[in-house]
């Protein structure tokens, strides 16, 4: 806990860039990142919403300091901050951390292969009732404080 600082966070914020190198981890509190492939000309395809249920950054724990994707802040809000370094050590030196990151690891293993999924055989609106809960799901917890 005492490496952890919390910071403030805006609608659009930029926190990782595809490919760019991973400088901190975010663990949301009350605020809401998505993660975007980027493809050809700026185009972008939300491939996951975390929110207080994860963190990003997770390449740190399976040693990669590059981001795969594009992450932004989808809502506003708070997050605790870690370095890379930090989390690297603290995943090293604490059993119980390294068990959350390997079941948070399958968890978003899990939901990228239902999104794929949903993707192939649902149309357009029953894909954006998923977002739409999905966002609400972890939207939630912040009015419930």
């Amino acid at each position: 806990m005492p490496k952890l600082v919390e910071v403030e966070l805006t609608f659009g914020e930029k926190i990782y860039e595809r490919g760019g190198k991973i400088e901190y981890v975010y663990f949301p509190t009350s605020s809401l990142f998505s993660r975007l492939a980027v493809g050809p000309d700026e185009l972008t395809l939300e491939m996951g919403v975390v929110g207080r249920e994860g963190m990003t950054g997770y390449p740190v724990f399976v040693g990669d300091d590059r981001s795969d994707f594009r992450v932004i802040v989808l809502g506003s809000g708070k997050a605790m901050r870690m370095t890379a370094a930090d989390f690297k050590f603290e995943c090293k030196r604490d059993q119980t951390l390294r068990q959350m990151m390997l079941r948070f690891g399958q968890l978003r293993f899990m939901q990228a292969s239902l999104a794929s999924a949903c993707h192939r055989v649902h149309g357009l609106e029953k894909r954006l009732v998923r977002w739409i809960l999905m966002t609400s799901d972890r939207l939630q917890n912040r009015r419930s404080r």
